[in-house]
């Protein structure tokens, strides 16, 4: 009988104590829990947790970059004074930087007239050719805009790998041991250079192509387009008269 009583009380003692532990473990773990949950300000004096940023934070390099453009046009104007448009023209290109490539005066004939062909600044053609509907009648006028971009891609590659072979020629040249290797270094770097100078003439023209647009500039003090049946016929006729006269 005593032997049950305490075998009894052991079981008791035993059951108590397992209990406590349990107890303890989950209180840890609630204090853990909320502890990592915690969001709220950090304690005076202690500086904040850094955030972590989204995944795609880094920003990326697409490579993308501005097209190179050729810019050309024309412009067919009727004016009273061919001679003063064009001067206007000129000092237009003038002031923005530009350059007058070519320029034909037709004055002597009852239709005075003159050609232009501009260099403009390729950002400026539209602050140019901005009043020019002031300055007489607009016949005609076009703006195209060529995109070059893979050939000036191609011929900076170019230059780059004739560059290259040009380097290594003068290296083996400076290290040829007999006659005949130096005179066949020499014959190969005299092409590549001849080959190298030619694109790099190509890049430079294309890269003036690109800086400066090219305006051709047409001006007549009466309209180009030619009138035409019975009323054409009396007009050209009188202009015939008047000139004899």
């Amino acid at each position: 009988m005593a032997v049950g009583a305490r075998t009894a009380g052991s079981c008791s003692v035993l059951v108590a104590v397992v209990a406590t532990l349990l107890l303890v473990v989950a209180g840890c773990s609630a204090g853990n829990q909320q502890e990592s949950s915690f969001t709220g300000p950090a304690p005076a004096g202690q500086a904040p947790l850094p955030e972590s940023p989204p995944p795609d934070f880094a920003p990326q390099d697409d490579g993308v970059t501005e097209p190179d453009i050729v810019t050309t046009g024309s412009v067919r104007m009727t004016v009273a004074d061919p001679i003063a448009a064009a001067d206007q023209f000129v000092a237009a290109t003038i002031e923005a930087g530009g350059r007058v490539q070519s320029r034909n005066d037709h004055s002597g004939t009852t239709n005075p007239s003159v050609d232009l062909t501009l260099r403009i600044p390729a950002d400026k053609v539209d602050s140019v050719l901005a009043d020019i509907d002031e300055m007489g009648v607009v016949e005609s006028k076009s703006i195209n805009a060529d995109d070059v971009t893979a050939q000036r891609v191609d011929l900076d590659a170019r230059i780059k790998a004739l560059q290259t072979s040009v380097d290594r020629l003068l290296d083996l040249m400076s290290r040829a041991t007999s006659t005949a290797d130096l005179l066949a270094a020499e014959t190969s770097l005299t092409e590549r250079q001849a080959e190298l100078d030619s694109i790099r003439a190509q890049r430079a023209a294309l890269g003036d192509q690109i800086a400066y647009a090219t305006i051709s500039v047409d001006l007549a003090s009466e309209p180009s387009v030619s009138r035409g049946g019975f009323m054409g016929a009396v007009h050209q006729g009188w202009r015939a008269l008047v000139t004899v006269a």
